[in-house]
């Protein structure tokens, strides 16, 4: 049977069989060459088009580079015998420092062991950046976890399931894979990266310093929440100021016990963690998502849960794992619209953009004043950026309203895509021979009453009997006993 591969172009994207996607890469580089060298003869006479073209030829040569330069440094680094002083060698010929040498030497021992990422690399999917993230996330895993998350994600590729155009994405599969196959190693390096917070001043130019906190991601997370929204509030008071300055401005002054110049609510700290409800339940031990970071071990993810200041909101999905919702008809979105949106779309939906969906406006896609609908399939999270280019002249953005596929096409008429990043991953149907041949329960019959195994309730029978004629679900009684949980809402 003949093996297909992925082959991207502006043109789109095709699967062709092994050999003849051969074929077509000389062809793509004989085709590089001959554009970079009319550019370089005229720069000056190209048009936008032919600008963006450069620019994806020069993307290609440089991923090939890349590769050609961590092959060559693994190999160095094998003839040395993992000499310590590889790396001062190293930064002599590439001209950078001994710390980026050693950076890019790190990088080629760990695409040593990801031959089909090193592969993708070399054919210019994408470039040493994303490369040295991947490889960065595999670095803690054995060699034999490496190669299966190696495989399992040039299938994602070859699948078309894994966005190759945008970086983050890219390394969040990887992360989502090394979660799945090493969930006690990840869980055991975020204990081990907990203990090492700490806060570094570090002097800067021109009489300016940085201050950065090594934090656990959701109080990262939740704190940087809170200062956005009191810089937004300040800015929408009339402050003339530039969000960045009343971010860096807000913090110093909550730092210095000053009052930051505006109020909040508490919810302005708010960030949003989804985990399947088989993971609450420690049935499953994967698909934690936070908002704004991506996975997180399952084990801190039910820590956050079960936190009493914690508010927990049920998510519908369907089949697919994409979250479900009504619409509504009035100009802005209530509450539980804007909190559907939000949950379903996570982030900022323009391609490369990963600004949290709690940071972006609400936009409606189809204009209201032109008659378009404030209901989930015309609503998508833009940040304050994308939601004015999309105003801007020659830009053109659209979305399908059932697979979410944001297109965006740009005044060059180069069309890009961001597919939509479902919350849970499609789960395969249940064989029909493994399903029950009777039904558990008939209409007209009682609906029997399941319960999951838990430690004995030890209350006196008639209060147990009273919560159960309150049809508290399972979940909740769980939750309530057991963590002092906010209660679930009613569906």
């Amino acid at each position: 049977m003949a093996e297909f591969v992925r082959r991207t172009s502006e043109a789109g994207t095709l699967f062709l069989p092994r050999a003849a996607a051969r074929g077509v890469r000389d062809v793509v580089r004989l085709r590089d060459s001959e554009l970079l060298a009319a550019f370089t003869r005229n720069p000056g006479r190209a048009a936008a088009e032919e600008c963006v073209e450069v620019l994806a030829a020069a993307r290609r040569r440089r991923a090939e580079a890349d590769a050609l330069e961590a092959e060559a440094l693994a190999r160095l680094d094998t003839l040395r015998g993992g000499d310590r002083y590889v790396a001062d060698e190293v930064a002599l010929e590439l001209r950078v420092s001994r710390r980026q040498a050693q950076q890019r030497l790190a990088r080629a021992q760990g695409l040593r062991r990801l031959p089909g990422v090193l592969a993708l690399l070399r054919g210019g999917e994408f470039e040493g950046y994303t490369a040295g993230r991947i490889a960065e996330v595999t670095t803690p895993v054995s060699d034999a976890v490496a190669a299966e998350i190696d495989a399992r994600l040039c299938a994602k590729v070859r699948g078309g399931k894994v966005d190759l155009a945008d970086p983050a994405r890219v390394v969040r599969a990887a992360r989502r894979l090394v979660d799945t196959l090493d969930p006690e190693g990840v869980l055991a390096r975020a204990r081990q990266a907990r203990e090492q917070r700490n806060l570094e001043l570090i002097p800067g130019e021109e009489g300016m310093s940085t201050l950065t906190a090594w934090l656990p991601a959701e109080v990262a997370a939740s704190a940087y929440s809170r200062v956005d929204a009191l810089a937004r509030q300040q800015r929408n008071h009339g402050d003339t100021r530039t969000l960045e300055q009343l971010r860096a401005d807000v913090t110093a002054a909550l730092l210095l016990g000053q009052h930051p110049g505006a109020t909040v609510p508490a919810a302005a700290a708010m960030v949003s963690l989804h985990l399947p409800v088989t993971t609450a339940l420690t049935m499953t031990e994967h698909g934690c998502h936070l908002d704004g970071y991506g996975p997180i071990p399952a084990a801190i993810a039910r820590e956050m849960l079960t936190n009493p200041a914690s508010v927990l909101r049920k998510v519908i999905t369907d089949e697919h794992g994409v979250v479900t919702g009504v619409g509504a008809h009035h100009r802005r979105p209530n509450a539980a619209l804007a909190a559907l949106i939000r949950a379903r779309d996570r982030e900022c939906v323009h391609p490369g953009c990963h600004r949290p969906a709690t940071r972006s406006d609400l936009d409606h896609q189809h204009e209201h004043h032109r008659g378009g609908p404030t209901s989930p399939g015309n609503l998508a999270p833009r940040c304050e950026h994308h939601h004015y280019l999309r105003d801007h002249p020659g830009w053109n953005v659209q979305i399908t309203p059932r697979s979410r596929l944001s297109l965006v096409t740009t005044p060059t008429g180069r069309t890009y895509a961001k597919p939509a990043d479902t919350i849970l991953e499609p789960q395969a149907p249940t064989p029909s021979h493994h399903r029950p041949q009777s039904p558990l329960w008939t209409p007209g019959q009682p609906k029997p009453k399941i319960r999951l195994p838990g430690p004995p309730d030890r209350r006196p029978q008639h209060h147990r009997h009273h919560r159960h004629r309150r049809g508290a679900s399972t979940l909740e009684a769980i939750l309530r006993r057991h963590h002092h949980a906010t209660p679930l809402p009613a569906p």
